[in-house]
Order: structure tokens, then sequence, then C-alpha cells
């Protein structure tokens, strides 16, 4: 039993928290105060890195393939559908695979499924260079779907599962960072090894990262960050719920917004309380469901963004006005260029408490640049929309995942990752395959126009869904273990 001050949401994402007995008064209205936010420990710091350069050189063997679209199709003589096929194939590997590998990884731990998977990618990802049909390329690309994602899927369960609770928005930034900067390094190298040394080329160098990050991996073990997490109880809930919170204190519940939330209270999900009653718990469950069907809505928008926008339509439209597949590859590279550049300032708004202030204007410049694709006419002018829609999608698409930790339940990060990546995967296997029919069959416009559509559309499903409630502690009132 003790006492406990208020604590509350002040401003816009900071809180003031009242002071211990015998520790005076507490601070006034309006001063915000926050325990001083710990550095992640070096050993910890490395195993994060090495969990995301993993996920990373995942991405780069797939991105490789982008800038040789247009080359597959005058190889195989294939229409815009078929191309969006082979990127399409990629995501039904991914989408078969996210769920069980998260599964797995809860259970059994995910070191060894992680590096098995690695492995068996470097391996498909260099046959795949001698595909000879197309039906043997899509089978490659399946397999490198299920390796793939298997990787990606395994890797950012673990960095979201290990994240400090007051690190969580740098932490999942970075690695949303790490992993764009991996798919946009692809198609540079893609880029660049094919126009000096050709198609065969571009997979055995896409491979080397996998291999160099594999290395590193098994030269530094650490068995307390790849072990297994524990899981709070035996329940199957995968976000938050009322027996799972456990806060000192009579406890009130108020609607407010994931941008009013203090990180220091972990984002008013994983250490809000139910004092208030069953009611008051049931309406927070409701909330954190709904908060996460959200997230699943913005994470197939960008998916179909990356994979039918970057990887499929924009290859595409760049080559009608004469864009080089280096100049391709440097375009989606400035996108990662510019995103590592923003990504001190975005870990400190995430950290602040910024949701959907981040998401939904990021969302709405990728619209907007992604409707002008059919009157970019130039190289120049296409590459600068290009470069916008990418960056302003992937300042919106960080936000998911630090929401996505501050309302899965501890033990159950694998599962909730594997279906949030599912949903995202969908949106990679019907991203290309639409937007190449649309673009058969209707032109540019149609397609880039429906691509903008659904960047809108997820903005407004945020906001529609992606609320929650705050926990406030009274002060002077007894707290209940």
């Amino acid at each position: 039993m003790s006492a406990r001050g208020p604590v509350g949401v002040v401003g816009d994402g900071t809180a003031s928290a009242g002071a211990g007995a015998g520790a005076g008064a507490p601070p006034g209205p309006g001063k915000a105060t926050r325990a001083a936010r710990q550095p992640l420990p070096p050993r910890l710091r490395q195993q994060i890195v090495i969990a995301c350069c993993l996920v990373a050189s995942a991405q780069i063997t797939w991105g490789a393939i982008v800038p040789a679209l247009p080359r597959y199709g005058d190889m195989f003589s294939v229409s815009s559908f078929l191309l969006g096929a082979i990127v399409a194939a990629f995501g039904v590997g991914r989408l078969l695979v996210n769920i069980p590998a998260g599964l797995l990884a809860d259970r059994f731990g995910p070191r060894r499924l992680l590096l098995g998977a690695l492995v068996g990618l470097v391996v498909v990802t260099v046959l795949t260079a001698f595909a000879p049909t197309l039906a043997v390329l899509l089978v490659a690309r399946f397999l490198a779907g299920v390796l793939g994602g298997s990787v990606v899927t395994i890797g950012l369960a673990v960095v979201t599962a290990r994240a400090p609770a007051d690190a969580r928005g740098t932490v999942l930034a970075t690695a949303q960072a790490v992993q764009l900067a991996g798919g946009a390094m692809g198609p540079v190298v893609g880029g660049l090894v094919l126009d000096r040394w050709g198609l065969h080329a571009v997979f055995f160098a896409a491979a080397v990262p996998a291999v160099a990050c594999l290395v590193w991996t098994l030269l530094s073990p650490d068995r307390d960050f790849w072990g297994k997490v524990p899981v709070v109880d035996q329940r199957s809930d995968l976000v938050t719920s009322e027996r799972d919170r456990d806060v000192e204190g009579s406890i009130s519940l108020q609607s407010h917004d994931l941008d009013r939330l203090d990180p220091g209270q972990d984002s008013g999900t994983a250490a809000g309380a139910t004092a208030a009653g069953p009611v008051s718990g049931r309406r927070r469950v409701a909330t954190d469901l709904a908060a996460f069907v959200g997230l699943n809505v913005v994470g197939f928008a960008v998916f179909v963004i990356r994979f039918g926008g970057e990887q499929s339509l924009v290859p595409i439209l760049g080559d009608r006005v004469g864009m080089t597949s280096t100049q391709l590859g440097l375009s989606i590279g400035v996108i990662t260029l510019v995103s590592l550049g923003l990504l001190p300032l975005l870990a400190r708004l995430l950290d602040a408490g910024w949701r959907r202030r981040l998401l939904v204007p990021g969302m709405l410049v990728a619209a907007v640049a992604i409707a002008l694709y059919p009157v970019a006419d130039t190289p120049l002018a296409f590459g600068a929309v290009v470069v916008a829609a990418g960056v302003g999608a992937a300042v919106g698409g960080i936000v998911p995942g630090v929401v996505l930790a501050d309302v899965a339940s501890p033990g159950r990060q694998g599962a909730a990752m594997g279906i949030f990546r599912s949903t995202g995967d969908l949106g990679a296997v019907v991203g290309p395959l639409a937007l190449g029919l649309a673009l058969d069959h209707w032109g540019a416009g149609a397609a880039s126009l429906s691509l903008a559509a659904v960047a809108g559309v997820s903005a407004v499903a945020y906001l529609m869904l992606v609320r929650t409630p705050v926990a406030t502690v009274h002060a002077g009132e007894e707290g209940r273990s």
C-alpha cells in the first residue's frame, strides 16, 4: 500500500508526476517532469543493431530485382501484369510464412530460425540468377519471400520485444530506418551492377551483405537477447488486457489519442490499469483491438505503396520517361538518405509521444506525390515525385511499428508481428497485381490515382481507429496492490 501522486498527461505527450512522500510538493500546473532516459547498455545496443542488419540484408536481396523488371519484361515478353506477378510472388511467400514464423519464434526462440532462414535466402538468391523461364523465376521469388519474410518477421519481433519502453520510439524508428535502408540499397546495388556487369551479377552482389551479417551474428552470440520472451500468461490475447495491467492507485480512464501519450507510462497501453473496474478494462481492450486493426490498415497501405508502387509501377513508368536503371536505383536510394537524415528528429518526436502527427501528414504527402506520377514526364521530375512519395510513406510507415509495441502483450510480440507483417504482405501481393492490371487496361493515370487513394484512405483509417485511453492516478488516494 502506498500513496501515489498525480500522474497524467499535460499538454502534448508530456507527463507530470507528483513527488513521493516526503519529497516535497508536486510540480505546478503545466510543468512536465520525466525521468531522464537511460542510454542503452552497449551489449543490448550491439544486438539490436545486429538484428536490424539481418533484416536489412534480407531486404537488399529482394530489392535488387527492381531495376531489372523492364529487362525481364523484354526477356520473357510479358505484360505489366506479369511483371507485377514477379513482385507479387515474393509477397505471397511472405504472406504465408509471417504468422507461422512469429509463432515458432515465440515458442522455440528466434536465433536458429532466423539464421537458418537467412542461409536459405542467400542460396535461393544466388540460384535466381540462373532462372531460365518465367515459371522458374516465379518459384524462386516465392521461395525468397518465404525465407526473407521469416527473417524480417522474426528480426523485428525480437527488436520489438527487447526495446525498452522509454526508448521504444528511438529503437523502432532506427529499426524502420535500417529496414528502409536495406530495401533502398537493393535497387541501388541492382541498378549499378545491372548496367555494368549484367543481370546474373545482380543476385550475387545482393547476397554479399547477408553473408556478412551472418558472420557478424555468429561471432557475437548473446543468449539473453535471443532467448524466448516470457509470456505473461497462457491466454492467446495479442493485445494487452485488464489482467495484464497492475498499477497502484485509484484510476480513472479518459479517452485521448496516441499523440497525447506519455512514453514514461509505456504509451498508456502496456502499463495501463483497470482499477476503475471491468467495464473500463473491457473498453480498454476494445480500444487496443481497434488500434491493432488500424495499424494493420496502415501496414497494408505502406506495403501497397512499396511493392505496388516503388517496386512495380515506378520502374515501368520510369522506363517510359527514359530513366536508366542507375537513375531509378539512385532515386530510390535518395529516399533512404533523406529518411535517415530525418531519423534523429523522428525518433525524438516518437519518444515524446507523437503518433498521428507523423503518420497522417506523411501518408498525405505520399498520396499527393503519387497522384503526380503521370504528369512527371522527364527523368528529373519523375525522380523528384518518387522521392517525395517514398519519404512521405517512410515517415508515416515508422509509426505503426511503435504503436504495435505499445499494444502487443508481452511474450506475444512474434504472433502480433506475424499478423501485422501478413497484412502488409497481402498488400505486397494485391498491390503489384492490381496496379499492373490498371496500368494495362486504363493507363498510368488510373493506376497512380488508385495508389494515391490507398495512401489517403489509410490516413483516415488511422484517425478513426487508433485512439487509446490514458490512465490518471489521483493524488492523495490510497494505492491498491
